[in-house]
This record gives C-alpha cells, sequence and structure tokens, in this order.
C-alpha cells in the first residue's frame, strides 16, 4: 500500500515516468514473492526413498585366470 501512495506522489508531482517505474517495480515484485513462496514450500510429490532402501552395487569380481 505504501508504494502505491508513493506512486501517486509521483503522479501529483507530475513525475509520471517515476510513477510507472514505481507502479512496475511493485507490480513484478509482488508475482515474484508469491513465485519464491510456492517453490520454497516443501510439498511431499513422491515418495522418498531412504539410504536403507538404496540397493548396493553388485562386488567387482576377479577376472578369470587365462583372461586378456
Amino acid at each position: 500500500m505504501t508504494l502505491v501512495t508513493i506512486g501517486g506522489i509521483y503522479l501529483v508531482l507530475q513525475a509520471e515516468f517515476v510513477f510507472l517505474i514505481q507502479i512496475l517495480v511493485y507490480a513484478g515484485s509482488v508475482p515474484v514473492l508469491f513465485l519464491f513462496g510456492i517453490m520454497l514450500t516443501r510439498r511431499k510429490i513422491m515418495e522418498e526413498v531412504t539410504p536403507a532402501e538404496i540397493p548396493e552395487p553388485p562386488a567387482p569380481q576377479a577376472p578369470e585366470e587365462g583372461a586378456p
């Protein structure tokens, strides 16, 4: 609300460019704030895999005798 009021003061003072920049910055910052809020909110979309559920890779085997 304060940024809109400051924009109105710029408009009254006949500084239309500064008014437009003020309103555009304010209008752009609100969606970005919502976007960050959505991105940073942790939602469980898929099942999380615990380290105990991850299968271990097979152990390396020694080469057979006679193999190059």
